[in-house]
């Protein structure tokens, strides 16, 4: 055995063993080192933001990985050399073996090279990627700075229409100002004329008066002789002295009293009467009138003459009044209305004001109606609201003319119309039983008596079908008359069987009658849709007609009474055939142009839609092709067969609605409203009403408040651009703002009627929302906001003039 001097023997085993663990380290160190080259390719670096100083990175690994693989090497070469002193050569390995290894390891140099070569290779074509990319970038750069000053530019924009918004603004409220102002200076020239016509009537009242002094100085004489005559002597005196100044003043002698009966036959002077008593030598003792009013006793009969003339000193020349035949109309007023009221079992009660258009229009027929119910016994009677304003407002009258019903005593409201026979003929109902007895020879003149009359044809008085029909005529007095038959013969004559219910109008003389099941429902129907006209004309005066009738209107829309005539002819049939489903009605497009625009319809004439006036719904017939009656008639089809869905108007909806006010349209109102998981808020508004301008910055600040809030909404929607797609009479529009809650769980609709604070309406959710709501109190502060807080759209009623607005017809 071998050995070496300061080295232990080594066994041939432990050689072998050796020379084994020597030829593994070799070959791990090789296969670790290539694979971590074989790695490091694959991961060569894509993302272009970070490559430079990736590659950079990888290369000071390879270059460390390199320096390792050398320091590898030399140490094997030490170990090399340990070897050859080691005896027993074959412990080393051979030089094949070494030859392999440097010759690895220059090939790991040389590929370590490549990859080097490679990576530069690829950092100048991603350097050049790069640069395009930089380039892109620098025009996405270029192309902000563009949109940041296009933003700018609308910015600007925006801001000079905030500028010419609050210009306008300005303006309009200077130009209401000045109509204001020019509205004051009217009412008080108004007024002015008014004190100056008090003035002159109380000039010619004056000299009225001075004219009967001047009578009474010249008949000087003849009283003075008239207080020493005797009882007889005193009654022919007088009466030749009252024949001097006014014939209509009557006069007698009653012991020591003169009884003169002032101004018979003048209205609310009717009957008043002076009780002058006398004492021997003729001097007044006690002056007093009939209502108990004491008078200054100490009166001579100068001052008695000139109390006389006084009192008789009424709307003008007294011996004219005796002229005129006297007014069926009473007048009324704070001292006798009560009394007056009390004895009526039915009569009819105007409050007026004699400033009042409406009032003065409506006198001629009020008039002549209080005559021709003087044989009925129903007498109808005036109170002057401007003398007697406090029985007035006792009574709760809101304008003039307001006509009220009196039944035993008792106030009640009058639905009648304003015209005489309206008058009459509301009344005459009222004053009898609801369904009059009508015996044969009175049929012709009965169902001549009013626009529409309702005859029952029936075997006895005791007949069921009399009795459903006496029902209906309770509910339906004020607007048909009433009777019935019980002649087999007379139902003959007519052409009815019987049982069965007959509708006669003065438009048409074609009788309806009824001959289905009676049932109040069923008769009530009948006889509504059946009392308007078949294709009669749509106005604001028969537009309460027809709304009653109980059927969806069919309207169409003419602008020539050529086309009017034309389509009546060819609507004709369509309108009887449907006629118990739908109220085909003529509507004037000349006046009636923006009800069609509600509808909206184009304003092409003729035009077509179907409007559910109970149901508040609207079903606008197309328009993109000519009209034809034809097509009319496929529309009523479908729509009584349900095939039509009704018409909303919706704006569009927004493209991001983010903000701390949800803004609904039409088209997704249901969607929003009657979410089941949220409380709703809804403002209903316009953009024209100033009580909506005013809170809309409270509304605004609410909304921001409880933003925080997920189950809790807070909407708008502008109700002139967007229907209401719900029937539900809650969220009907009497005015604006309308704010309504739509609770969550169980869609009940909460109006809001609270002041306009931010205040008020949180302590409004926190009552009714279903969800709990949280705001901190200090965020909460009372914005409110100024004036009034409602803008009221209400019906239009004709010929109304407001107590609190006088002088409006002008």
């Amino acid at each position: 055995m071998r050995t070496i001097v300061g080295l232990y023997p080594l066994s041939n085993c432990r050689q072998r063993n050796e020379l084994a663990t020597t030829k593994l380290w070799i070959n791990d160190l090789k296969s670790r080192y290539l694979e971590r080259v074989q790695e490091s390719a694959k991961e060569l670096p894509t993302d272009l933001q970070h490559f430079p100083a990736t590659i950079h990175a990888y290369i000071a690994h390879y270059q460390n990985v390199y320096a390792q693989n050398r320091e590898a090497l030399t140490a094997y070469r030490a170990r090399e050399i340990l070897a050859e002193r080691i005896s027993g050569a074959a412990f080393i390995p051979s030089n094949s073996e070494l030859d392999k290894l440097e010759t690895s390891v220059e090939y790991e140099e040389q590929l370590l090279d490549r990859v080097q070569k490679r990576l530069g290779e690829k950092v100048e074509e991603m350097s050049k990627k790069i640069d395009v990319e930089c380039k892109g970038y620098e025009q996405v750069l270029d192309l902000a700075r563009k949109n940041e000053e296009l933003v700018n530019e609308v910015d600007d924009l925006e801001a000079e229409l905030d500028s010419l918004t609050r210009a306008l603004e300005e303006k309009e409220q200077k130009e209401r100002d000045v109509v204001e102002q020019q509205t004051r200076e009217l009412q008080a020239a108004h007024n002015e004329l008014l004190r100056e016509t008090a003035m002159r009537d109380e000039i010619q009242r004056e000299q009225a008066r001075l004219e009967n002094r001047l009578a009474q100085l010249k008949s000087e004489d003849q009283r003075r002789r008239m207080t020493a005559l005797d009882s007889q002597e005193q009654q022919k005196a007088v009466d030749r002295w009252i024949k001097t100044i006014a014939p209509v003043v009557s006069a007698r002698v009653e012991g020591s009293t003169l009884v003169l009966t002032v101004g018979d036959g003048l209205g609310a002077m009717s009957n008043r009467r002076i009780l002058a008593r006398f004492n021997e030598l003729g001097k007044v003792e006690d002056v007093r009138t009939d209502d108990g009013r004491k008078l200054p006793a100490d009166l001579d009969h100068s001052k008695l003459m000139r109390l006389l003339s006084d009192c008789l000193a009424v709307a003008g020349s007294i011996v004219a009044a005796t002229e005129t035949k006297e007014s069926a109309v009473h007048e009324l007023n704070a001292s006798n209305m009560h009394s007056w009221v009390d004895r009526q079992h039915l009569a009819l009660v105007q409050f007026y004001a004699p400033w009042c258009q409406y009032c003065k229009a409506l006198e001629p027929a009020y008039e002549k109606a209080a005559s021709a119910l003087e044989a009925d016994g129903v007498p109808l009677a005036k109170v002057d609201c401007t003398k007697s304003a406090a029985l007035c407002d006792q009574i709760g009258i809101k304008g003039f003319p307001t006509l009220k019903v009196v039944m035993d005593g008792k106030f009640g409201t009058y639905n009648g119309s304003r015209q005489e026979t309206g008058i009459v003929s509301y009344m005459r109902k009222h004053k009898g039983p609801p369904v009059t007895k009508v015996q044969p020879a009175e049929l012709s003149g009965f169902v001549k008596s009013d626009h529409v009359v309702v005859v029952g044809y029936f075997k006895s008085e005791s007949s069921s079908e009399l009795a459903v029909l006496r029902e209906v005529a309770k509910e339906l007095i004020e607007d048909f008359t009433f009777g019935f038959v019980a002649d087999k013969s007379t139902a003959k004559k007519q052409k009815v069987s019987m049982p069965s219910i007959a509708i006669y109008t003065d438009y048409d003389d074609q009788v309806s009658v009824f001959s289905g099941k009676y049932t109040k429902e069923n008769v009530r129907k009948f006889i509504r849709a059946r009392s308007v006209p078949l294709l009669g004309e749509l106005s604001s005066r028969t537009f309460g007609t027809y709304s009653k009738a109980g059927l969806p209107l069919g309207l169409v829309f003419y602008k020539t009474d050529e086309s009017h005539d034309k389509l009546e002819r060819e609507l004709l049939p369509i309108a009887r055939e449907f006629r118990d489903k739908v109220c085909l009605t003529f509507v004037d497009a000349r006046v009636y142009w923006k009800h069609a625009t509600v509808l909206d319809l184009k304003t092409q004439w003729p035009a077509f839609a179907i409007q559910d006036v109970t149901m508040r719904t609207k079903y606008p017939m197309s328009q993109n092709k000519e009209f034809s009656t034809k097509d009319v008639r496929r529309f009523v089809s479908d729509y009584t067969a349900g095939k039509v869905a009704p018409h909303y108007k919706s704006a569009v909806i927004p493209a991001t609605n983010d903000g701390d006010v949800f803004k609904l349209v039409s088209k997704q109102f249901n969607e929003v409203v009657f979410d089941k998981s949220k409380d709703v808020l809804v403002l209903l508004h316009a953009t024209w009403c100033i009580h909506c301008k005013r809170l809309m910055p409270v509304y605004e600040e609410l909304g921001k408040l409880l933003k925080s809030n997920a189950n809790i909404v807070i909407a708008q929607m502008e109700a002139t651009l967007n229907d209401v797609p719900s029937n539900d009479p809650a969220l009907e529009i009497t005015g604006y703002p309308t704010v309504v809650l739509v609770r969550a769980i169980d869609n009940v609709i909460v109006p809001y009627h609270g002041d306009r604070s931010l205040n008020s309406f949180t302590e409004f959710l926190r009552a009714h929302a279903a969800h709990s709501v949280t705001a901190q109190n200090n965020d909460i502060q009372r914005i409110s906001a100024n004036g009034p807080g409602y803008m009221v759209v209400p019906p239009q009623i004709a010929g109304f003039t407001p107590k609190d607005a006088r002088h409006v017809e002008l």
